[in-house]
């Protein structure tokens, strides 16, 4: 990995997957890329459950990259919405957490690895030092079934509900990938350099799939 790959923010993460996946991710309907996302939760899940290293380091970028894809298609921030539910100075975000004290002593983190050690080592130190990692999948799976049901309830009107719910997402996935000590910016630049792993090219060449049975109503 560079090392500036190891200094990008939230935000610099999704411009590069924007660039690789940008003009497919605008042909997807919403609802399809839950269903991507959720295909990819339970790949995780099996690998948690086989205690699979190599599997966890694999797919958990590929968690990301459909979080990404859901933002970019919509041309939202997902940083600004981590911001929002995890490091908002008045701790009156969507997360309910308190969060004046941490504020008080230091910026919002801005990195990926910030947002991994914050996350982990300091905003929910107490609470996830016991957890174990299925239980994180399991939580990860309830935000990732409430963003279905808003956007099967309320279709693009929800939009940005289901954005808080991936920040959720979000936030759980680099929880997990610290349970098991990995370096999330390092293993999503190393399935991710800056191309489609499975074209090898930015942008992505893959070609198409039909997306007729994916619009919501």
């Amino acid at each position: 990995m560079t090392i500036a790959t190891n200094t990008w923010s939230i935000k610099q993460w999704q411009n590069m997957f924007n660039g690789i996946y940008g003009e497919r991710n605008k042909k997807c309907p919403s609802v399809y890329i839950l269903l991507r996302l959720v295909e990819e939760v339970s790949e995780v899940a099996l690998a948690v459950l086989e205690q699979n290293m190599k599997e966890i380091q694999t797919q958990i970028p590929d968690v990301l990259a459909w979080i990404f894809a859901f933002a970019n298609k919509h041309n939202l921030s997902l940083e600004d919405f981590m911001v929002e539910k995890y490091a908002k100075s008045d701790g009156k975000g969507p997360s309910q957490v308190n969060l004046t004290v941490y504020i008080s002593k230091r910026e919002i983190p801005k990195t990926l690895n910030e947002w991994q050690r914050y996350l982990n080592r300091e905003l929910f130190r107490n609470s996830n030092i016991n957890i174990i990692p299925i239980v994180i999948v399991i939580r990860i799976f309830q935000d990732v079934g409430d963003s279905c049901r808003i956007i099967r309830q309320k279709g693009e009107k929800g939009i940005k509900d289901i954005m808080y719910k991936l920040a959720a997402v979000f936030a759980w996935t680099l929880v997990l990938a610290d349970k098991f000590e990995l370096d999330v910016a390092e293993i999503t630049w190393g399935k991710y350099p800056n191309v489609c792993p499975k074209c090898a090219k930015n942008p992505c060449r893959c070609s198409y799939e039909s997306f007729e049975l994916y619009e919501t109503r």
